[in-house]
């Protein structure tokens, strides 16, 4: 409370206006980025899905096998780091 006893009014709303310049301002176009960065993914596979059918099946074959490729490299490292 003692801030507020000897902090003038100008400055306090000056301090707490720019606070919410930047909410409004940073965080939206955080969020407007990461609704980009979702939506471009999910609409290129839905994409895929609709044009391509039978190509899910082999994606899916394809991906298992990456996935599983990367654990196995991770496992490994992960071994050689507590040796």
């Amino acid at each position: 409370m003692r801030w507020h006893a000897v902090t003038p009014q100008g400055r306090m709303f000056d301090r707490f206006s720019k606070d919410v310049v930047t909410v409004e301002t940073s965080l939206a176009n955080t969020l407007r980025s990461v609704n980009s960065w979702l939506a471009a993914p999910v609409a290129s596979v839905f994409t895929v899905i609709v044009i391509l059918p039978l190509f899910v099946p082999l994606a899916v074959i394809i991906g298992l096998i990456t996935a599983r490729s990367l654990a196995i490299g991770y496992l490994d490292c992960g071994c050689d780091l507590l040796v």
